[in-house]
């Protein structure tokens, strides 16, 4: 079963838990991306939207009880950002990444990889705030199918 996702969002906490992925399959996660307006502490604002989608093993490390980033922890699957980064407060741009497991996962999480352009807020913190909607994950096969109105993707 492939399943739509919408209007979602994300920070620098990594997300998104679906269903089993196989080795060998591949997938396509399509879904628009925007940056919001920097606030007064520094977070938001321009980014190059670069983007991870990472392989978790194994449901039991779910939850994660902090917020750094988990490239270095789990197998990254893909990784890319829109065309031109994002502005802060500026259009929602779409990407799209496509991966292969080399094992089996039974849940991925998404969010900004290690190489996303961040700001540095008054106090010094680094971070950055995306947001991520209308999120499309197919098996490739069925890369060019519709959603259904229960969100359910089939081939045309």
């Amino acid at each position: 079963m492939v399943t739509k996702v919408n209007q979602s969002t994300s920070n620098t906490t990594q997300w998104l838990t679906a269903f089993l992925f196989c080795s060998g399959t591949q997938y396509t996660l399509s879904m628009w991306m925007a940056a919001p307006e920097g606030i007064s502490n520094g977070w938001g604002g321009d980014t190059n939207g670069n983007t991870d989608v990472l392989c978790v093993p194994d449901c039991a490390l779910f939850p994660f009880n902090t917020c750094d980033y988990k490239g270095n922890l789990l197998q990254i699957l893909a990784s890319g950002g829109p065309e031109g980064g994002l502005q802060g407060n500026g259009p929602w741009k779409r990407i799209s990444l496509t991966f292969t497991p080399t094992n089996n996962c039974p849940a991925i999480m998404i969010g900004a990889s290690a190489s996303q352009t961040t700001a540095t807020t008054p106090t010094g913190l680094r971070g950055t705030y995306n947001m991520y909607d209308a999120l499309n994950l197919q098996e490739t096969r069925m890369a060019t199918g519709q959603c259904d109105s229960s969100n359910v993707c089939v081939p045309i």
